[in-house]
């Protein structure tokens, strides 16, 4: 058996129905490698190289995924951290809004929405 890099991924596809949505950059900003870094030539000398709030967080995002011995760990077999939908919650919703998840499995996105301000309904055909 050939060896091969292990394939831990999640694929999250956003989509939107219109030009005008929600995306509240602020709330899921990274910390900064040097949040202090000031420029030292050209229009910007001595300003901040870089947004003191952090740093936008990309299209990759290093999350580990949920061992046996976690806190969070349930029996179900595809559970994801809590960290994925709280990062899309908090960027694509405001306080108050409904997030509705169709395969709730466990109920890690319905956590996330309670704990930051959000309705929530979900749905799953088994338990």
């Amino acid at each position: 058996m050939q060896e091969s890099f292990l394939r831990r991924h999640e694929t999250i596809l956003w989509y939107s129905k219109g030009d005008e949505y929600i995306f509240n950059l602020d709330a899921v900003r990274i910390p900064q490698k040097y949040p202090g870094k000031l420029g030292y030539k050209g229009d910007r000398s001595g300003q901040y190289s870089c947004n003191p709030l952090g740093k936008n967080p990309g299209d990759v995002w290093i999350i580990p995924n949920v061992k046996s011995n976690y806190v969070e760990k349930t029996a179900y077999l595809c559970q994801f951290p809590i960290e994925i939908p709280e990062r899309l919650i908090l960027a694509l919703t405001n306080e108050g809004d409904l997030v509705v998840d169709p395969f709730i499995g466990v109920g890690t996105v319905a956590v996330a929405s309670v704990l930051h301000g959000r309705r929530v309904a979900g749905a799953d055909l088994k338990q």
